[in-house]
């Protein structure tokens, strides 16, 4: 069983789901998916296998039709339209990512996006939901497990080509406890290993892609522990299968952990096989090393069905789709019957082994493929023509691609008459429609009031602008609630740490920015954070400390991060290196997250694996490119106004950041600004924080060195450079470009030992490793390929400089005295 951790927040599309107090709940759901099913493809499997029309069990269900289109349509779907048109369902239809993200997450999208909304956002999946609430989940699927149709049910990715991402995610990272389907490295499509290979080998010929990756794949062989499935605290790693025999074995099996089912194929159980593809239905002999459909599910039913608190398993016939994109009418039957028949097996063991009192069963499809109709079609569609069973019906392809034709919907079970609620058009042909968001929506209302909130952190407490009288400190609830900060200054020999001190808001919200005032300064606090929410249920952090600013002759150190982008275990390594040299705050030139406008990226890549840092001291921070002055910005980092751009001192020194990928050319506002505020500045030391580089010797963003000569540095930001040189610049520090680089102290372009600017370049806490040019630039003093940090050391006119990599090793210093 699950511990529950959160609940779920409800929102819908075009629509609102009731559901009343005294509703019940379905304990379990089974989604079932034929990928690419149109009705026409029903209709061709029930000819073949019956000899008529709606032989297929599922047509004892309620039964509805439901639109599929994504966001890059954006007119929807127009059932008169439909029906005049012969070629309109092909406009702008759906992909399985953008369908399955709506069926699992209740959100439209772009196609191409898994779990995200089209700004990048990312989306709970109803697998989540779930886990929420204690159940077991699970995803099978008859093609590789992380393809788009499974990898929309758990994963969340702009792009449904990042396999190994995804692959990686769904393995390493969600909580499921079951996947099942094809991807196995080993196989090709006929089921016979390639490359004369033998048990425990590995080889970089092979593609390891659709299971993460070859580290992935030994990883998962010898047994390493993944994401934390069951809530208790520790990882929990896979139970991996890899054959038919252990597949089938599975209805044998009481409490065997985590199930990771990677079938002996490459691709697809059967539709990739070899022989005369476009042959008739069961002509060319099926792979017999592959389990069938029924008998995937049979074996993940047994499983998921063994937690009390139910369970959620999405089942897809993915090959359906792929059939209809080559237009291969034989292997589609085959496909749909395999597919009918799993359905045949789920409707008898709901009514053997549960009930539809405690079971919700959804049939459906992501979107039709293939534009299947009778034979004549266009102008108009004619039906299929029955030729009598272990026949092909008479039938034809318009298209070998998706279209926006409605899917069928068939429903039954606890709960499906909320679904039915939510009609959304009536279609001449078809009948009543729902939209492919109504499912989630649906679930997520039965579930809603199922568990009162759990009052948790979305983001634990890091600290800002951290002056001589008081520190900012930032957190963010799961739900709105109250803030409290206890803080007190550090005692000698004291029993536990001085909380004495007491600053609230009673205002509920999430997140939260409170600033302690009235400080003493270069002092040691101590302080927690306390929420409590609108019922009374209180939560408290750790206790933690910071430091005042200190005095303007006192010594003091700081660390200088960038580009920690979407890399959370080697940033989260970094800070905890960079904590362990205990310096008075930290600043970051940019590039904080890979996409500014995903949320899950700021809270999961950067805010929580740098907690064990920022909740001590202070990190000042400046846009990169990445970040898209997103709000988000604006909203996690508290700098001063107008925030994009902004100066503060520590000691003796100043320290001017801003947002170089706005104009910053003579004349421009940052340009304006830091001249004036240069010129102001009466502190010993200088530094000039931003993100692009002024100079570089970088092989190919500024120029391809391996083809023609470099810019040395992006063009845009150099109109600052003498700005640095008028106003006497200590050091330049910014990123963008992924190594580490020092420069000879600069200045009219020439090196100028005495009068010189030094420029650093840190790009390496996080993002893919770039390189430098084949040959030396003139400027540089010392370049190194590796995920890095810098500290800084200063006391009045001397400066320490250290760069460190991501194993502790100091591999490039120097110091500098005035």
């Amino acid at each position: 069983m699950k511990k529950i951790v959160y609940m779920v927040f409800i929102v819908s599309f075009g629509f609102v789901v009731f559901a009343s107090a005294d509703v019940i709940q379905p304990k379990n759901v089974i989604i079932m998916i034929g990928d690419g099913m149109g009705f026409n493809h029903v209709e061709a499997g029930s000819y073949y296998r019956f000899g008529r029309s709606k032989g297929q069990k599922y047509w004892e269900l309620t039964t509805l039709a439901m639109q599929t289109y994504s966001l890059n349509n954006a007119t929807g779907y127009d059932p008169q339209k439909a029906h005049v048109d012969f070629n309109y369902v092909k406009d702008t239809p759906t992909d399985s990512a953008a369908a399955a993200t709506a069926l699992s997450t209740g959100y439209k999208t772009q196609n191409e996006m898994i779990g995200e909304l089209e700004n990048g956002d990312a989306l709970p999946h109803i697998m989540e939901d779930a886990e929420a609430l204690g159940k077991a989940t699970g995803v099978l699927t008859t093609v590789y497990f992380s393809h788009a149709t499974p990898a929309g049910f758990i994963a969340h990715d702009h792009s449904r080509r990042s396999y190994e991402e995804i692959a990686i995610e769904m393995i390493w990272k969600s909580k499921v406890d079951l996947i099942i389907g094809a991807g196995h490295p080993w196989f090709d499509d006929d089921g016979k290993q390639v490359g004369g290979f033998a048990p425990n080998r590995f080889a970089t010929s092979l593609n390891y892609d659709r299971v993460g990756g070859e580290k992935s794949w030994k990883n998962l062989l010898e047994g390493k522990p993944a994401a934390d499935a069951d809530g208790d605290g520790k990882p929990d790693a896979w139970t991996v299968l890899t054959t038919r025999e252990e597949i089938n074995k599975l209805t044998e099996e009481e409490n065997p952990g985590r199930i990771l089912g990677v079938l002996p194929v490459y691709s697809t159980l059967q539709q990739r096989r070899s022989g005369d593809e476009h042959a008739k239905p069961f002509e060319i002999p099926l792979n017999k090393t592959a389990p069938t459909m029924v008998e995937l599910v049979s074996a993940a039913l047994h499983i998921l069905s063994q937690d009390p608190d139910g369970f959620v398993l999405m089942a897809e016939g993915g090959a359906i789709d792929w059939t209809s994109h080559k237009n291969q009418s034989g292997r589609m039957i085959e496909e749909q019957i395999d597919f009918d028949r799993a359905v045949e097996f789920v409707i008898e063991w709901i009514e053997k082994n549960s009930s539809w009192e405690e079971t919700l069963l959804v049939v459906t499809a992501d979107h039709e493929c293939g534009y299947l109709t009778g034979i004549g079609s266009d102008p108009l569609m004619l039906p299929l023509t029955n030729r009598g069973a272990g026949v092909e019906p008479g039938m034809e392809w318009h298209s070998d691609k998706h279209t926006n034709q409605l899917v069928p919907l068939f429903l039954k079970g606890v709960g499906s008459d909320l679904i039915t609620k939510v009609v959304v058009g009536v279609d001449e042909k078809y009948g009543a429609y729902v939209d492919n968001t109504a499912i989630a929506h649906s679930l997520r209302s039965l579930w809603e009031s199922s568990l009162p909130p759990k009052l948790t952190f979305l983001v634990k407490p890091y600290l800002q602008q951290a002056d001589k009288d008081r520190i900012t400190i930032l957190w963010e609830t799961n739900i709105p609630s109250q803030a409290e900060v206890r803080y007190g200054e550090a005692t000698f020999h004291a029993e536990q740490a001085n909380l004495s001190q007491v600053s609230k808001d009673a205002s509920l919200k999430t997140l939260h920015e409170m600033t302690l005032q009235n400080l003493k300064e270069e002092t040691n606090y101590f302080y927690q954070v306390v929420a409590t929410d609108e019922n009374g249920s209180v939560m408290e952090s750790e206790v933690l400390s910071f430091k005042t600013k200190v005095r303007d002759d006192s010594a003091y150190s700081f660390a200088v991060f960038s580009d920690t982008q979407t890399n959370p275990s080697v940033w989260g390594r970094i800070a905890q290196l960079a904590w362990a040299e205990r310096p008075h705050f930290a600043v970051h030139t940019g590039d904080i997250v890979g996409n500014g406008n995903d949320k899950t990226q700021w809270v999961e890549h950067f805010l929580n694996p740098g907690h064990v840092l920022m909740s001590r001291i202070p990190i000042y921070i400046i846009l990169g490119n990445h970040d898209k002055d997103a709000p988000l910005y604006y909203a996690y980092i508290a700098n001063p106004a107008p925030e994009y751009y902004y100066t503060f001192t520590y000691g003796n020194a100043q320290f001017f950041l801003l947002d170089s990928c706005r104009d910053v050319s003579s004349g421009s506002e940052i340009h304006t600004w830091l001249d004036r505020a240069l010129s102001q500045s009466r502190s010993v030391w200088k530094f000039v924080v931003h993100h692009h580089p002024p100079y570089t010797s970088d092989e190919n963003d500024y120029g391809d060195t391996y083809k023609e000569l470099s810019l040395l540095g992006d063009p845009d930001v150099q109109p600052l450079i003498p700005l640095y040189e008028k106003h006497n610049v200590d050091m330049v520090v910014f990123g963008h470009i992924h190594d580490y680089e020092r420069t000879w102290p600069l200045r009219n372009n020439r090196i100028d030992h005495q009068n010189g600017v030094v420029y650093i370049q840190t790009g390496g806490c996080g993002g893919g490793l770039e390189n430098y040019a084949p040959t030396r630039s003139w400027f540089t003093k010392k370049v190194h390929r590796d995920h890095h940090f810098c500290l800084i050391n200063i006391h009045e006119n001397q400066l320490m400089f250290q760069a460190i990599d991501r194993n502790w090793n100091l591999f490039d210093t120097f110091t500098m005295e005035k």
